[in-house]
């Protein structure tokens, strides 16, 4: 895994509060290969393909693959299994996406699976299981459990 610097961190956290997409793929690409990237910087990298305003679809791939290796590599980093369906969504192409949510919404409660899960359950248009998980999120949200 790539270890960053403390200068490196803050180069690519000043890049992306700029809004500088092309130049903090240029940089963590710079620093980093596929396979040695760790999650964070993977995120990261598929975060600002997206964002990037001269995106393509290719770059909504690629940013999926970036996505699924930084999940793949933490299992627990709950943002890129999100961003990955999600993109999934644009994509067309879910069910991948949709069962690893399931499985991580079997091992407990998350705002933030529940909403992503609703909106895959919404784009296929099964709306008793999107309303289902919408009630969840309004109960833990009264009981402010996050």
């Amino acid at each position: 895994m790539t270890l960053l610097s403390k200068e490196q961190i803050q180069n690519l956290q000043k890049l992306f509060l700029e809004k500088k997409y092309l130049e903090l793929e240029f940089e963590i690409e710079a620093i980093s290969s596929f396979n040695d990237r760790s999650a964070f910087l993977a995120n990261l990298l598929g975060v600002s393909k997206l964002r990037n305003k001269s995106s393509q679809k290719k770059d909504f791939i690629d940013a999926k693959n970036l996505f699924l290796d930084a999940y793949t590599k933490d299992p627990n980093f709950i943002d890129a299994l999100c961003n990955y369906a999600l993109v999934s969504i644009k994509l067309k192409n879910f069910s991948q996406a949709r069962e690893e949510l399931i499985k991580k919404k079997n091992v407990g409660y998350n705002k933030k699976i529940n909403e992503t899960l609703a909106k895959i359950y919404h784009f296929e248009g099964n709306i008793h299981h999107q309303i289902e998980l919408l009630k969840e999120i309004d109960k833990y949200d009264q009981l402010n459990i996050n």
